[in-house]
């Protein structure tokens, strides 16, 4: 493909994200790059998002020896980091509907529990229904018998409150 398809390519893959985003009142973000080792054509991506005003970053998840899946810095040129404080962690996670939980190191830390009645203290079964809602249409409420943040950017603990467990359930329509 000659950089002039690409950069066509790009332009019309911006412009549907940005329509598609006016259209759901959300804030665009390209996040997923595709696995390639194609240097310039991610250089491309990048110059057609800017022009755009698109939002975007990379990441990786898994390492497939090429610049867009790799987690290692060195594969990517420089321009295409910009760096944070932000610093790796171990992220436990069991999902368990109204019991779920996950901890974050040291850092962040949530427990779900069920609704218990204040009378007698067995399980409330207490859900919330949307069938038209825009991340999940059936919600299980509980408590957060922990949940915390402490970084030194952000900082809070709102343990004892409502929490929502659902299946995230989004389409593009």
């Amino acid at each position: 493909m000659k950089a002039a398809e690409v950069i066509m390519m790009g332009r019309n893959r911006n412009r549907h994200a940005l329509d598609q985003a006016r259209r759901m009142h959300a804030v665009p973000m390209m996040s997923e790059w595709g696995a390639t080792d194609n240097l310039r054509a991610l250089e491309i991506d990048a110059e057609v998002a800017d022009q755009h005003l698109m939002g975007w970053t990379h990441w990786a998840y898994k390492y497939w020896n090429d610049p867009t899946t790799a987690d290692g810095y060195e594969m990517m040129p420089d321009e295409f980091w910009v760096w944070s404080d932000v610093e790796r962690r171990t992220i436990d996670i069991a999902l368990d509907g109204r019991r779920s939980r996950y901890s974050v190191d040291e850092v962040a830390e949530a427990v779900l529990t069920p609704l218990r009645s204040p009378v007698g203290d067995e399980e409330n079964d207490v859900r919330i229904l949307k069938p038209e809602g825009f991340i999940w249409k059936d919600g299980a409420i509980g408590t957060s018998e922990r949940l915390r943040v402490e970084l030194p950017e952000m900082n809070f603990d709102v343990s004892g409150r409502h929490t929502v467990y659902a299946e995230f359930d989004y389409a593009v329509v």
